[in-house]
């Protein structure tokens, strides 16, 4: 004898995500202002834990404090002012070298273009007074 198909329960909740798209968060940026607020707060810090606290309560990285002292020491507070990732690769100055090779480059090119066919006239130019010496 067959089974019969067991109904669907619906007493068990389903655990089902939110499918709300969320915004994309942006990364915190601190000004130098802020930077060197932080920097002196650290300073100060003298009792064990208290630098700790601070970094807990700004939500920093002991390395990111340490990359900034290295910024402030290295170039004063215009190194604090640096963009953070990688440089951009492409300046106006590459940008403009860049183009004026290209233009070198297919001068070349035509520059060898132009010499082929100066030989080939010569060739002809040869090959025509070869021929009118044979007609006389």
């Amino acid at each position: 004898m067959p089974k019969p198909a067991a109904a669907p329960t619906t007493s068990s909740p389903l655990n089902v995500e939110s499918t709300e798209v969320r915004p994309k968060t942006r990364r915190r940026t601190f000004t130098v202002k802020d930077k060197l607020r932080i920097l002196r707060a650290a300073e100060k810090c003298k009792v064990r834990g208290e630098l700790g606290a601070l970094l807990r309560q700004e939500g920093l990285y002991y390395a990111t404090l340490q990359k900034w002292r290295e910024q402030l020491a290295e170039k004063g507070e215009s190194g604090l002012s640096t963009p953070r990732g990688p440089k951009p690769m492409h300046t106006p100055e590459s940008k403009e070298l860049a183009r004026l090779r290209r233009e070198v480059e297919e001068q070349q090119q035509q520059i060898g273009k132009l010499q082929e066919l100066l030989t080939l006239q010569k060739k002809v130019l040869a090959l025509v007074d070869a021929a009118q010496k044979l007609v006389h």
